[in-house]
């Protein structure tokens, strides 16, 4: 059976689609292109008739006409996160969770849609852990009607970091308790996961073009000549006599400085599940020198995002494994999503 994952990021657009049969998974083909035609939050008819007409041609140009779909639904207009209670039958858990989300979700609980999820016990821990999604019903629908619109069945909406742990975390082996850092191009999700499962999420709102704001404003460049020179040398330091990395490191720092303090909440409330690793992801992890920066700021093993490990045959792509590495972040949501059963 063949699913389509696709990831409405802010910059870009990614799709991964494989053809799963039981156990293993084959890569069919890959796909990106700008997505500043998709306009989630725009309420005008045209803007919903130019995302339409643009994802239609992505479709049609990318052989995707009438496939299964599996979607993202961008983590920062939405409201994740994760509740503790004590043991509860399923009603009062359930009236607990709405008691709760009504003073704690931004979004009205009478205008979304609203999910949870128990996850699984671990480290001995008492009580109950709840994911909770909460989703404006206008930006879900939006989304369900763009999609349809231009040809697509669509099977499921999922949040970014759900996605994001399928493709770059394993069930089958024993994974340590890994925090994966998505840097997208506007915002960046933290997230902790032990036994497979999520067990703290953050959203910052920085992300590369902040990267790229600053280089532009610290070194008087064009916002395009200063993307290139991010995308180029980024946090070298031998690069431009280190006047970039200059500019663009406390951008960094700020999304390591939150990267610091979740751990050290979660260590806190589980003291005996350590953060071991942790992976970068996202259009962010491409630039050059951050794997170092972030190792040596974190003092943790840091590894850079390769979810194409987790499928079984890159089919018709198996030649060209350095070229599929080299851009491996950016496809790690729409992969999760592909791999979603």
């Amino acid at each position: 059976m063949n699913i389509l994952g696709l990831d409405f990021g802010t910059s870009l657009i990614k799709a991964v689609e494989l053809k799963s049969d039981k156990s293993k998974s084959e890569l069919i083909s890959i796909a990106k292109a700008s997505s500043k035609d998709i306009k989630l939050m725009s309420s005008s008819k045209e803007d919903m008739e130019r995302s339409i007409n643009f994802l239609t041609d992505f479709v049609m140009q990318n052989n995707f006409l009438g496939k299964s779909v599996n979607i993202s639904v961008p983590q920062t207009l939405i409201y994740t996160t994760i509740l503790k209670f004590p043991s509860l039958k399923d009603k009062e858990l359930e009236n607990a969770i709405k008691l709760q989300m009504e003073g704690l979700s931004p979004i009205p609980l009478e205008e979304a849609s609203q999910t949870y999820q128990i996850l699984p016990k671990y480290n001995e821990v008492e009580g109950t852990s709840v994911l909770v999604v909460v989703a404006p019903k206008s930006l879900t629908k939006k989304i369900l009607d763009i999609a349809t619109e231009s040809g697509l069945r669509v099977n499921a909406l999922e949040p970014e970091a759900l996605a994001v742990s399928r493709s770059l975390l394993s069930e089958d082996s024993e994974e340590p308790t890994t925090l994966i850092v998505d840097i997208g191009h506007k915002s960046t999700n933290i997230s902790i996961y032990s036994d497979f499962s999520i067990r703290f999420i953050r959203t910052l709102s920085t992300g590369f073009s902040a990267f790229v704001k600053s280089a532009s404003q610290e070194l008087s460049l064009e916002s395009v000549q200063a993307e290139e020179y991010v995308k180029t040398y980024g946090f070298l330091s031998d690069k431009l006599e280190g006047k970039l990395k200059n500019a663009t490191m406390p951008i960094l720092s700020i999304i390591l400085d939150e990267v610091k303090r979740a751990i050290a909440y979660y260590e806190k409330e589980n003291p005996n599940s350590l953060v071991r690793r942790i992976i970068l992801t996202g259009g962010g992890a491409l630039v050059p020198g951050i794997i170092v920066n972030a190792a040596n700021f974190l003092s943790v093993e840091v590894q850079i995002a390769n979810p194409w490990n987790t499928i079984t045959s890159l089919g018709k792509y198996k030649d060209r494994m350095s070229e599929l590495e080299s851009f491996a972040p950016l496809y790690s949501v729409a992969l999760g999503l592909a791999l979603k059963k």
